[in-house]
């Protein structure tokens, strides 16, 4: 994704417990190229949020269920606004998704 990405795209990181160092460099990697960076994590101290230009955190917990609901949870708020922001470009959008979903699931009827 970064060696494609430009600085029009975002590049956004999800991480609940900080398993995957990866992603903080791959983070830094893509600043350098001038890509904006965002994490939405489950603690501000993981590599991930230190690496990126905006950071969403989750309370951390010590039960990876409730980081991943809190995760879960920031992600649902935060595209409910998205959605509510830039409401024209989700025109549309529940039905074609409801029309892809059937074809997926029943694509020989």
């Amino acid at each position: 994704m970064v060696n494609t990405a430009t600085s029009q795209d975002l590049f956004l990181a999800m991480e609940v417990v900080g398993q995957s160092p990866y992603i903080a460099r791959a983070m830094l990697e893509a600043q350098s190229k001038g890509i904006p960076t965002a994490a939405i994590v489950g603690a501000s101290s993981l590599a991930s949020a230190r690496a990126a230009d905006v950071v969403l955190s989750a309370l951390a917990h010590p039960s990876l269920g409730v980081g991943i609901v809190s995760i879960e949870a920031i992600v649902y708020a935060l595209a409910q606004v998205l959605r509510w922001r830039y409401a024209d470009r989700f025109a549309g959008t529940e039905q074609a998704i409801e029309e892809l979903s059937e074809r997926i699931q029943h694509p020989f009827e």
